[in-house]
């Protein structure tokens, strides 16, 4: 009996500690929470465990949101050390990712595991490159203003 209640507190405190996503009702409440969306490629990945912290330098291949004219994002993105707390350490150097984020999208990104995935049926085959014409229908079909970033704002 006492095993019995040891083992049910000590997995009460694991499901305590651990990162939960609230699923998205559909594709499109997932873009709507989303600040940005791009595929990149990691450059430089900088792990600080006293801040916890790891910092993905990458480059932009295709900016998918937001869509400014004259605006890049920022080539910096910030995430937890550890995925038990929604964080992304696992990026390697030199990958290609398709990734969404939310942020202040004028100084840095932030990267959580529990952002939007960009659904399969928007990719060309599969791969992490998004079909533009399908994309842009998938946009204009999600009918929801997405929340402005700080930038747009002031």
């Amino acid at each position: 009996m006492l095993k019995t209640l040891l083992l049910l507190f000590l997995g009460l405190i694991c499901g305590c500690f651990c990162c939960s996503c609230m699923p998205s009702e559909s594709d499109s409440a997932g873009l709507c929470r989303s600040d940005w969306v791009s595929r990149v490629r990691i450059l430089n990945k900088t792990v600080n465990e006293q801040e916890m912290k790891v910092t993905y330098t990458v480059s932009h291949l295709q900016q998918l949101l937001p869509k400014h004219d004259t605006k890049t994002l920022p080539t910096t993105i910030q995430t937890h050390t550890m995925s038990s707390v929604c964080g992304v350490p696992e990026l390697q150097v030199n990958h290609k990712y398709l990734l969404t984020g939310s942020g202040d999208t004028s100084s840095s990104l932030r990267l959580l595991l529990c952002r939007w995935i960009v659904p399969e049926r928007l990719l060309i085959q599969g791969k992490t490159i998004v079909d533009a014409a399908k994309w842009e229908e998938f946009v204009r079909s999600a009918n929801c203003i997405r929340r402005k970033s700080l930038d747009q704002l002031l």
